[in-house]
């Protein structure tokens, strides 16, 4: 065999591998999308049932979340035992506060938008009104309602869902990994992920019914995982909703969320 020959069969299966490896990376990409996808949607079909639920229209619970909203606090601990009303309140209050195109930003499932006249209807008003482009748009909503899908279950999963929201919703020009690792997971969305929120497009995080996370990764002593310690970036607020505690094990949760957050300057 010629040097020549050998040069042609060391470029063609070098060519082969990388046309291979580029195939699976943009399958594994649309599968990614695929998946983020249908978790905003399973989790704004909630977000939109409970808002539109009648018989609890609490004022006391849904008016403090609402001047949270829109001020410049950055974390907000809503507690109360079970069938207080906590998430149904949490939902009526994000769509009072925002339209409902912000809420489903970047993502709007047919159900949201009226395809004809590219619009969306508005929940607050009442009203039916333009869709903008999503450059457009001042604020990025995550809203999760934990343990109703297997990726809000747990909180290495948790995490990693809703970074991929952040990323498809704010599109960096050079997206950092989401690693599998827990660790490295916490590590990469205190420091990567949730700082892309900037003055020009905010980020808000609700997560719903902490309590029902699972206890893997030791999620519900140590709240570590979220950045709640003086760690929380300009331009991001988070809120969160538990029961006081967990009967099961009678893990004081909203006590230990309130002390992770003394331990830091955002309130």
């Amino acid at each position: 065999m010629g040097e020549s020959h050998r040069s042609y069969l060391k470029n063609f299966a070098y060519d082969v591998t990388k046309a291979m490896g580029n195939s699976l990376l943009a399958k594994y990409e649309k599968y990614q999308t695929e998946e983020t996808s249908d978790e905003i949607e399973i989790h704004l079909r909630e977000l939109k049932t409970k808002a539109s639920a009648v018989g609890c229209d609490r004022s006391d619970i849904i008016d403090p979340i609402k001047h949270f909203l829109d001020s410049h606090s950055q974390i907000l601990l809503v507690e109360g035992v079970s069938g207080f009303g906590k998430t149904t309140c949490l939902a009526k209050a994000l769509v009072q506060t925002q339209d409902v195109r912000r809420l489903a930003c970047p993502l709007l499932p047919d159900w949201l938008l009226n395809p004809k006249s590219n619009s969306y209807y508005n929940t607050a008003t009442k009203q039916t009104t333009p869709h903008p482009p999503i450059d457009e748009l001042s604020h990025v909503y995550v809203t999760r309602f934990l343990g109703n899908t297997s990726k809000s279950s747990d909180a290495r999963s948790l995490l990693k869902s809703i970074s991929h929201q952040i990323l498809r919703a704010f599109s960096p020009p050079n997206p950092p990994e989401i690693p599998e690792d827990f660790e490295r997971l916490k590590h990469a969305f205190r420091t990567e992920i949730i700082p892309l929120a900037s003055a020009h497009k905010q980020l808000v995080i609700s997560l719903d019914s902490i309590d029902q996370l699972a206890q893997t990764f030791n999620a519900l002593n140590d709240f570590s995982w979220l950045p709640l310690d003086g760690e929380l970036p300009p331009h991001v607020k988070i809120i969160l909703t538990t029961i006081p505690v967990l009967a099961s094990t009678h893990q004081r949760i909203y006590e230990g969320l309130k002390n992770q957050v003394r331990t830091g300057s955002n309130r």
